[in-house]
């Protein structure tokens, strides 16, 4: 049984996303789609980005990612289906598989034009139903993938810029790039880059400073911190995230994405 995830920032007010699932289910009844989010800040690839990436490469082979976060919408931006070694993405090419196409390198891609696979009329605001969802649909009818349309280069894809993290003598530096639901602050420095700086005892070892001048321990869970403090962990992402027990990181710590995070040696006084 196919299954087709959508990841959009179009809500749940709206009929948008139903209008999604209806053009793929008219096509193939028995798809299961799947909702990974669908409120993404308007217009913000970046957050889209980060949020379909910490999703879609959890679901099994062949899976069919849709995802719409597309300000440029009827533009000459380009629509894209990326195959990498287990998933289809398709998408505007915006940058918004910048994270997912990191971790599922791509093998190929394929600008979408031919009309055969679309929805028509096309609407020029909503290739989300029109083209996306449409060709979602019938990719898993089994069209070939060379009848999607031409060959695109793979390094001519749009990607976002990732912020790298910066090693300063004994440190790491690092940037806020999301922030959940739940106020908590994911950053770009990965457990494996922690462990390969500091081997297998970093948590031990170091500490994680943040703008205001505040130092935080790095704990295992949430449950670890006292109530209402901050603290920092390694997230279901495997990423240093800052929180705090039962409170908003983002509002305690005035954080937001861009936000600058060391982690340093502890001193022996520490």
């Amino acid at each position: 049984m196919p299954i087709i995830t959508l990841t959009t920032d179009f809500g749940e007010r709206d009929g948008f996303v139903g209008a999604m699932k209806g053009v793929i289910l008219s096509l193939v009844p028995e798809a299961q789609v799947v909702d990974i989010a669908h409120d993404i800040e308007p217009q913000n690839i970046a957050q889209g980005a980060v949020v379909l990436a910490t999703a879609a490469l959890f679901f099994p082979p062949g899976t069919v990612h849709v995802a719409v976060v597309d300000p440029g919408v009827g533009s000459a931006r380009r629509a894209l289906a990326v195959q990498t070694e287990r998933y289809l993405f398709l998408a505007p090419d915006n940058g918004l598989l910048t994270y997912a196409l990191e971790e599922e390198p791509p093998l190929r891609a394929a600008a979408l034009t031919n009309p055969r696979y679309f929805r028509h009329p096309v609407s020029a605001t909503f290739h989300g139903r029109d083209i996306f969802a449409a060709v979602a649909a019938h990719w898993v009818r089994g069209v070939p993938w060379e009848e999607l349309g031409p060959e695109v280069p793979l390094e001519s894809l749009v990607r976002l810029p990732l912020p790298q993290v910066q090693r300063h003598l004994e440190a790491l530096e690092g940037e806020v790039i999301y922030l959940d639901r739940f106020g908590n602050a994911m950053t770009n420095i990965t457990a494996r880059c922690l462990e390969r700086e500091w081997g297998q005892e970093w948590r031990r070892l170091v500490q994680v400073c943040l703008p205001d001048g505040r130092s935080l321990p790095v704990v295992g869970s949430y449950s670890d911190g006292a109530l209402g403090e901050p603290l920092a962990l390694i997230n279901s992402a495997d990423r240093l995230e800052i929180a705090v027990r039962q409170g908003r990181a983002d509002i305690l710590l005035s954080l937001q994405p861009g936000s600058r995070v060391r982690v340093q040696k502890r001193t022996p006084s520490q």
